[in-house]
């Protein structure tokens, strides 16, 4: 993806909680709360192109939700098979980063 056109996003963590009284519970406990705050964003008079916070599984990276008035501002600038060598090592090394795996699912007996 590229962006192509300035994005209007509203940072939802660090100092912008405080002015927009919110705290970092709001994007690290349920659900039902976020997305509260997600359409009351989506609703404001400013129109942002979406959101940003710290990301709940690491918070040394961020999240960014993108509202639908926003994908005009994107660009595809290529894609790539999940099963090609590049594609593969992006996942490799995500796996690794986070110490998980992929693991085949077997169905149990008596299932299909």
């Amino acid at each position: 993806m590229q962006v192509v056109q300035p994005l209007a996003i509203v940072q939802f963590h660090g100092a912008s909680l405080r002015r927009l009284g919110a705290t970092a519970a709001v994007v690290h406990r349920d659900h039902r709360e976020s997305r509260l705050w997600a359409q009351a964003l989506y609703d404001h008079r400013d129109a942002p192109n979406g959101v940003r916070w710290r990301s709940r599984v690491d918070d040394d990276g961020f999240a960014v939700a993108l509202f639908d008035r926003g994908r005009q501002a994107l660009r595809i600038r290529d894609t790539q098979p999940l099963l090609e060598a590049r594609a593969i090592l992006d996942l490799e090394a995500c796996l690794d980063r986070y110490a998980a795996a992929v693991v085949e699912e077997h169905s149990r007996s008596g299932e299909s």
